[in-house]
């Protein structure tokens, strides 16, 4: 990572009072009660929509699984009504986004797990904005248009089924793609881009 890079995040930490810096003895974590985290720190936009996939891969993923472990017959109808919606606003031609979301989040309150559900709805406008980014640049390709249909498919499925870890993986997949498209467009080689699915199959 470079210097520069390095001083800034350290400056970061230290703004917001994780860090403190001692004479004569380094850098030492300060004890935390709250989580401090600053929604304008997460720009969907340039390297900040890179972190927000990978946040959004870590984090879904997780729910994803719990959802399919957890779920009820009410829930799997919450889903398929929001897959449904998604695949009729592609139809239409509409943008999408408020239906990609609501997917999203359905899956999280799936879940039943409050800080997931908490942690998910802290950044859900940052995430709407994202997936806003996402759907415009995709708007044109029907190939990437159909891939995603399949992916959020697949990840109902097998929540549906109660296969936690085919969906943990079909979360991962999805976010993973969309990922290494992203990276690609920025330049980014092939290792900086490389996907979850690549490493576990290494």
């Amino acid at each position: 990572m470079p210097a520069a890079m390095t001083k800034a995040i350290l400056r970061t930490l230290r703004a917001d009072g994780l860090v403190e810096s001692r004479q004569g003895q380094g850098l030492f974590t300060t004890a935390q009660s709250v989580l401090r985290m600053r929604v304008e720190d997460l720009r969907p936009d340039g390297a900040g929509l890179l972190d927000l996939l990978e946040m959004r891969r870590a984090l879904e993923a997780e729910t994803a699984r719990l959802a399919a472990a957890r779920r009820t017959p009410d829930d799997i109808e919450r889903l398929r009504a929001a897959l449904d919606a998604m695949a009729k606003a592609d139809a239409a031609g509409r943008d999408g986004v408020a239906e990609d979301l609501a997917f999203h989040l359905a899956i999280a309150a799936t879940s039943r797990n409050p800080l997931l559900i908490k942690m998910i709805h802290f950044w859900s406008a940052l995430l709407q904005d994202t997936i806003a980014v996402i759907r415009k640049a995709d708007k044109a390709d029907d190939t990437v248009l159909r891939t995603r249909q399949m992916r959020h498919a697949a990840i109902f499925h097998h929540i549906e089924a109660g296969d936690a870890e085919a969906a943990h993986r079909a979360m991962i997949d999805h976010m993973s793609e969309t990922l290494d498209r992203f990276r690609a467009e920025r330049g980014e080689g092939p290792a900086a881009g490389r996907s979850v699915r690549s490493e576990r199959n290494a």
